[in-house]
């Protein structure tokens, strides 16, 4: 605790400052909606179709998700079964993307492992180090993340399930 800066040797590894930062208040609401149905096409298919909606105040556009899913009994005794499914799915808005801009220029202080301000190879002291940030916040996009799965079980006796899972995610 304290500041870093004061004596030597120092207790950080790295020292951030925020000189003049403003008083920073930033909110962003979020909506979201699912819609899901479920069809047994035949007694060992079953098939699961969604679609998730996603909005937030701060790109202000809605993200469409959609899911689906299948599951395929292999044998009559209903002991083993296929499973596979797709979907797109959305992150929320980093709001540190809208917040950091606004908190101003960041100075930060390095230390080597003595505590000590550091140094390159050539003894050069490393820093203060000055850094601002901007965002673009018009052009602003959700991470996005295609997923798409696929699973084997078996039901065994003493109610034991081993599950062989694959996932793709990109």
């Amino acid at each position: 605790p304290g500041n870093c800066l004061v004596a030597p040797p120092s207790p950080c590894s790295r020292y951030s400052v925020f000189p003049g930062a403003p008083a920073l208040t930033q909110f962003n609401t979020e909506l979201s909606g699912y819609f899901q149905d479920r069809w047994l096409i035949t007694q060992r298919v079953l098939l699961e179709a969604g679609l998730r909606q996603d909005w937030d105040q701060i790109e202000r556009h809605p993200h469409f998700s959609p899911r689906l899913a299948a599951t395929w009994v292999l044998d009559n005794s209903g002991n083993t079964k296929l499973s596979a499914g797709f979907g797109v799915f959305y992150d929320a808005t980093a709001i540190f993307l809208i917040a950091r801009p606004r908190a101003g220029t960041r100075i930060d202080y390095f230390f080597d492992e003595n505590g000590h301000p550091a140094q390159d190879s050539n003894g050069v002291p490393i820093g203060p180090v000055l850094s601002s940030f901007t965002a673009d916040v018009h052009h602003l996009q959700a991470p996005r993340v295609l997923n798409s799965s696929l699973a084997l079980e078996r039901k065994l006796p003493a109610d034991m399930s081993p599950t062989w899972q694959g996932y793709s995610v990109g």
